[in-house]
């Protein structure tokens, strides 16, 4: 539906130029996007960026920029159209080809080198156990290289290729993890140790009321990247097929993030969790680091040094161990908390204020621990 919605206002429109904030907050650039016929990525995919370089023809730019941003735009729109029809067409190390060339020519690697996460921020990371022991701390780190087997092709995942997936609330793992029982649940919280450089791929500022005052060049940024963003945002059609042709650009980022050392790791956002169509509230977004170092067992030291973490808290344990008796809240808690995350609709219709929930309670018991360095990552060669 957004897709003909998109194309229509394009051929019937024939309005004076809009500034481009205007056209940034068009509701038609709602992100994640959801195609209409089955088994058509290729052509859904040729459709949206053909309709959204028509349009972003009608924004106005301040003098002698107009010419210059859209060549850029087309830059990159060729190249994700490239690399799409190349890896279709049995030739992925051209498809790879194809977005580095995109990326380079329109220079989008430019506002990436100014893109960071600052030091010391929180971050989450669950996993599901059955059992009542806690996990060790390397447990809820990237998988180790000799269980390689076990990393399988997932949006921003290369099979056999290890990575760190952290998100910046437990509510926004869990709707990860597709909303799993609780008592499964052992988090852990992880402190960057430094400001990291992002590809940053996340989706809310379209569409929606815009951040106050805002540079021309933010602002053409973020019109330059709707294209990248829109082609790694689209829902996966066809769940069980091994092939998801959604997956094919965002695997081929983070190649190139492998392969560029100043940029660490791609932030995006949940297609678990769609603004546009709920009444949550907040920012929720994931963060992917990939390995550097290539061993045969063991863990990343070059990623390990990056943080600190806790100890793993077990959620079941954790009610075990105080009788489930209930916590106390305080005015302002709910920002004390995550000032990312005000409200989450976890029932259709009736968001809650997030502190409310158990998954703040997590988060709150995190709080209290205390990090330590990850070592582990020298432990073995």
């Amino acid at each position: 539906m957004r897709l003909r919605a998109l194309r229509s206002v394009v051929l019937t429109s024939e309005e004076s130029e809009m500034d481009i904030e205007t056209f940034l907050s068009n509701e038609n650039l709602h992100l994640p996007l959801e195609q209409g016929v089955k088994g058509r990525f290729r052509t859904f995919v040729d459709s949206t960026l053909s309709a959204y370089e028509k349009r972003a023809k009608q924004v106005g730019f301040p003098r002698g920029q107009k010419s210059k941003s859209l060549l850029r735009l087309g830059l990159i729109i060729d190249g994700i159209k490239k690399s799409v029809n190349d890896y279709y067409d049995g030739k992925p190390f051209d498809a790879y080809l194809a977005i580095q060339e995109g990326i380079t020519k329109s220079g989008l690697k430019d506002y990436w080198d100014n893109l960071q996460i600052d030091e010391n921020c929180n971050h989450y990371r669950i996993r599901l156990v059955s059992n009542n022991y806690s996990l060790g701390r390397e447990q809820l780190f990237h998988i180790p290289f000799d269980k390689r087997g076990k990393v399988s092709t997932q949006r921003f995942s290369i099979p056999g290729y290890p990575s760190l997936y952290l998100s910046n609330s437990i509510y926004t793992a869990w709707e990860e993890l597709r909303r799993p029982k609780l008592d499964d649940i052992q988090a852990m919280r992880f402190v960057n140790q430094r400001a990291l450089k992002v590809m940053d791929l996340t989706t809310s500022r379209y569409g929606t009321e815009r951040r106050k005052n805002q540079t021309f060049l933010e602002q053409q940024y973020d019109f330059l990247m709707w294209p990248l963003i829109a082609v790694c945002s689209v829902k996966v059609q066809n769940v069980d097929d091994f092939f998801k042709p959604e997956y094919i650009v965002p695997q081929l980022l983070l190649q190139w993030i492998r392969n560029h050392e100043t940029v660490v790791g791609i932030k995006f956002s949940s297609t678990h969790i769609d603004l546009n169509n709920g009444k949550s509230e907040g920012e929720f977004y994931n963060v992917v680091i990939p390995v550097v170092e290539n061993k045969e067992e063991g863990y990343c030291s070059v990623v390990s040094e990056m943080f600190k973490s806790t100890d793993v808290l077990s959620w079941q344990l954790l009610q075990f161990s105080s009788g489930s008796a209930s916590f106390s809240y305080n005015i302002g808690d709910d920002y004390a908390i995550n000032p990312a995350v005000q409200r989450v609709e976890m029932v259709v219709g009736r968001p809650f204020p997030y502190f409310f929930s158990p998954l703040a309670d997590i988060e709150r018991i995190l709080k209290t621990m205390g990090v330590q360095s990850m070592d582990f990552g020298n432990s073995l060669p």
